[in-house]
């Protein structure tokens, strides 16, 4: 499913849509995401979000900020979250994030190094104190060092120019216009902020450019269970057929390992003289074995021979077969989707069969597709803060 994903990767695409877009501006806009993908190595953030979502039913990649080396411009980069527990967004389920009011990322650093780090001196400050340590927050070997984003609300008024531009009170007070006014209304303006903290000290704060927290959700399939998100991975469903394939293949192996080795059957007497080299039959490479042709009545014995064993009961071999049957039947990925032969013979059959094992997988990919969509979203919110006309 994954490497179906990488072949056929979404690109996200830029479109004017109101009169007041621009074509060129658009295009100027979908050449810096393509620049901001290439210099960010984007490719290893998707994989990972989508291999996440697929085995575990969801995954995260993230936008950042931060200054190019011996410069004064920042630039924008999409970085890999390879570790999706590490993120703890909005408890108010969003299938893309653009709602979520907070989010929360979180790293473990091995304690050592963040003491002989810069933040070293923060070591033991109020540690022991604030459930800090019972909370994992620091322990003996780690500490948890934590980003918050989270949104603000302010009282604002919404103004239309008579240019037909459209900006905040705030925005037309700290800029200088003098344009005329010529609607207005009270509208609540959203800003985001971020903070830093390791335990209970805030180490670093400031506002975030841009209007949607920068954190990107991959999801499988999500479901409401009693009024709770449930993110479903492929293999979900396949949890009991899998436990059966074990069962039945731990049982099969135990019935092997427990069975006897097939043993000779022969009349009494018949090993008279050369007991020793019967009792070692199993564990030595004789070239031959003598046996006594009479037994101890002196009465003629055909040769000894061994008796074959009858294998595992037919039963349990059997319902390894079912599990997985149950399995392909469950994830909708059978054989010929897997490119193993079946009855189809001409290619266009062969490729149809293919096909259906990718639709009943679908959704991931489509998921993936809304994913590259809030991205964009993000990147075009935050472009115009951050490149300015002579970079761009």
């Amino acid at each position: 499913v994954t490497n179906d994903m990488r072949k056929n990767r979404a690109s996200i695409k830029v479109r004017p849509v109101d009169d007041q877009a621009d074509v060129e501006t658009a295009d100027i806009l979908q050449g810096l995401i393509r620049h901001i993908e290439a210099n960010s190595n984007a490719d290893l953030a998707y994989d990972t979000a989508d291999r996440y979502a697929v085995e575990g039913g969801f995954g995260f990649y993230r936008v950042i900020t931060d200054y190019k080396p011996d410069s004064f411009n920042q630039e924008i980069y999409i970085k890999e979250i390879d570790n999706p527990l590490s993120v703890l967004p909005d408890f108010n389920f969003s299938t893309d994030g653009s709602t979520w009011e907070y989010c929360f990322i979180t790293d473990e650093v091995p304690r050592r190094d963040f003491e002989e780090s810069d933040l070293g001196d923060l070591a033991g400050e109020g540690w022991d104190s604030d459930g800090l340590s019972e909370d994992g927050w620091v322990t003996d070997d780690t500490v948890r060092i934590c980003e918050y984003f989270y949104k603000v609300r302010t009282d604002d008024e919404l103004l239309q120019l008579e240019d037909d531009r459209i900006l905040y009170m705030s925005e037309y007070k700290k800029m200088g216009f003098d344009t005329p006014i010529i609607e207005r209304r009270p509208q609540k303006k959203e800003s985001i902020k971020w903070c830093k903290f390791v335990g209970s000290k805030i180490i670093d704060r400031a506002d975030w450019a841009g209007s949607i927290i920068p954190v990107v959700p991959v999801y499988g399939d999500v479901v409401v269970v009693n009024g709770k998100h449930i993110t479903l991975s492929l293999c979900r469903y396949g949890k009991d057929a899998q436990r059966m394939i074990n069962y039945s293949r731990t049982k099969q192996a135990e019935l092997e390992a427990l069975a006897p080795k097939a043993p000779y059957i022969m009349a009494i007497g018949q090993d008279e003289g050369v007991e020793d080299q019967w009792q070692n039959a199993n564990n030595a490479n004789y070239s031959s074995l003598k046996y006594n042709p009479v037994d101890v009545n002196g009465q003629l014995a055909p040769p000894p021979q061994r008796q074959a064993y009858a294998g595992a009961p037919a039963g349990v071999i059997t319902l390894g077969q079912m599990a997985e049957q149950d399995m392909m039947a469950v994830i909708g990925i059978h054989e010929a989707g897997l490119g193993q032969r079946s009855n189809e013979t001409s290619g266009k059959a062969i490729e149809a069969r293919q096909r259906e094992g990718d639709n009943a997988t679908f959704n991931f990919q489509d998921n993936s597709t809304r994913g590259k969509r809030a991205l964009g979203n993000i990147l075009v919110d935050l472009i115009p803060h951050i490149y300015d006309t002579p970079m761009v």
